[in-house]
């Protein structure tokens, strides 16, 4: 691991940093060591603890490019409040390797700061030691690590979540980062106490990262993670025109969509960050602030205050908002629960009263006697086992009606009579009595098809043959049978029982009666053939 220090003269001391049991071993030497700084705050800047996320590494760029810029006059104040330590890569093994999120073992290294392991993870612990060493020594101010981001767009800060005025102080600085770069998005910032402790999707807990390990065993207010998206931002600042020597400064761009990301705009986001750190001090020569419409630091860190304040009225009302949904939610659904029960009941009570059977007596006698009664445990929906039977064979006997059939037909349905085709009206039927059987539009009729060849039976000549192809009331299709058409001779096809007899008024015609048979009850019709 490379660590850079970078700083001006201004007071340089000739003792020089003490060297560190077995680490930094090429600079073991005391005259190797960077000298020691009286009154000035050290700024750490970490960059690629993840391998993949390339962005650090042009926020870092554009970082370094301004604090060693000869001539502008921002970078030498800088250089003269900070010592700057600049570590660009934190794990180079899994750069080396071309690995995402991990080391050369597989470890997410920013999740073990809290406990890092001096062999199993050495940068950390190196990093860990430099930062307590400054810490101790009174000097340590800001960490920053920096980072890439695949889903969120933007550029933004992940801070701790603080008390009192040390968190107006924390917000601050990224207040004034969205004020000295266009592409830094402060609305996407988090400083909850829940994006501290959370956990990731490898089960980790945010406890192990730098920024929130660093800020438990030091407590220093700027502890930051820094993160920028792959590809573009959400927003654009519109930046203030700088002060003092404006015209050397750099000319703010207007807002508007924001850009693809290159390293030009990442850089711009790492000049940000260092001149944040000026502003934060109220020593930055060229200023954006007296130019924008806080006025003055004053007035800013006002405008934090207030801003932190409605955030957690905001986050309070929200969390009370959230409690409402719930129990709204909770109370459509037990309605919901009981709407369906009641619906439920009242559908079996429905089914349990139409569940009646109605027993008809034999179709060919007196007027049919129709008993109902509720279905027994020996009965299905389409009646007893010797009812179908008997209906199958075409014999006389009960039948069941459709449930949805109207179990007492209106009087004027039940006695009228009807005229069959090739009969007198109201001649009486085979056992003498009118047809008294309900409307034909009340039962479901076949559709069949008959058709007469004259074939050879033997020794009796040419005789008639029937045949009957006969249908469902849903029209599916049904198996077919021929049979002969001799006087007084009953065939059967498929449910559907015919008798066929010479006709009484057209000479070489035949007379066809066919009748329907089904769960549905029965249903005759008649017609001439020639």
């Amino acid at each position: 691991m490379d660590l850079v220090t970078i700083s001006s003269c201004h007071g340089i001391q000739p003792t020089r940093e003490p060297a560190f049991d077995g680490l930094f071993v090429d600079t073991a030497e005391p005259t190797l060591r960077p000298h020691l700084f009286a009154a000035k705050k050290v700024f750490y800047l970490s960059s690629r603890v993840h391998p993949g996320e390339t962005p650090a590494s042009h926020v870092f760029n554009g970082f370094l490019k301004f604090i060693l810029d000869p001539n502008d006059p921002r970078a030498a104040v800088a250089r003269s409040l900070y010592v700057f330590k600049l570590v660009p890569m934190l794990n180079p093994d899994g750069c080396k390797r071309g690995h995402y999120r991990s080391d050369s073992r597989g470890a997410n290294l920013n999740r073990v700061y809290d406990k890092p392991d001096r062999e199993l993870h050495p940068t950390i612990f190196a990093t860990k030691s430099i930062l307590l060493h400054h810490y101790f020594a009174g000097q340590l101010k800001f960490f920053v690590d920096l980072h890439g981001h695949a889903a969120k767009r933007g550029c933004f800060m992940y801070g701790n979540a603080l008390q009192g005025q040390e968190h107006v102080d924390n917000v601050l600085f990224a207040k004034l980062v969205a004020m000295n770069s266009p592409h830094f998005d402060f609305g996407g910032c988090n400083f909850s106490e829940k994006n501290m402790f959370s956990k990731d999707k490898q089960e980790q807990s945010k406890e192990g990262s730098g920024r929130v390990a660093t800020y438990m065993a030091t407590g220093i207010v700027h502890c930051y993670t820094l993160e920028c998206n792959y590809n573009t931002g959400r927003r654009m600042n519109q930046l203030a025109v700088a002060t003092g020597e404006g015209e050397h400064a750099d000319k703010p761009p207007y807002a508007g969509t924001p850009p693809t990301y290159s390293p030009d705009v990442l850089e711009d986001v790492g000049r940000g960050v260092a001149l944040a750190a000026l502003d934060i001090v109220d020593k930055n020569p060229w200023s954006r602030i007296p130019n924008s419409e806080y006025g003055s630091l004053h007035a800013l860190r006002k405008w934090v205050q207030s801003h932190i304040s409605n955030a957690r009225s905001k986050s309070s009302s929200t969390v009370t908002t959230r409690a409402a949904l719930q129990a709204a939610r909770k109370r459509i659904a037990q309605e919901r629960q009981q709407r369906e029960r009641q619906q439920g009941q009242q559908r079996r009570e429905k089914r349990s009263n139409k569940s009646r059977t109605v027993a008809v007596g034999p179709r060919r006698g007196g007027q049919a006697a129709a008993v109902a009664s509720k279905t027994s445990p020996a009965t299905d929906a389409r009646g007893s086992r010797p009812q179908r039977q008997s209906a199958a064979a075409g014999a006389p006997g009960a039948t069941r009606l459709h449930s949805r059939q109207r179990l007492h037909p209106s009087p004027k349905t039940e006695q009228r009579p009807r005229q069959l085709q090739g009969s007198p009206a109201g001649s009486p039927n085979a056992a003498g009595s009118l047809d008294k059987r309900p409307a034909r539009s009340a039962l479901p009729m076949a559709r069949t098809t008959i058709e007469i060849k004259a074939l050879s039976l033997g020794g009796n000549g040419p005789q008639p043959r029937l045949a009957l192809r006969g249908g469902s009331p849903r029209g599916s299709p049904s198996q077919q049978r021929v049979a002969p058409a001799r006087q007084n001779r009953r065939v059967q096809a498929d449910g559907v029982a015919s008798a066929v007899t010479p006709h009484s008024r057209i000479p070489g015609s035949y007379s066809v009666t066919m009748m329907r048979l089904g769960s549905c009850g029965c249903a005759r019709s008649k017609m001439a053939l020639t």
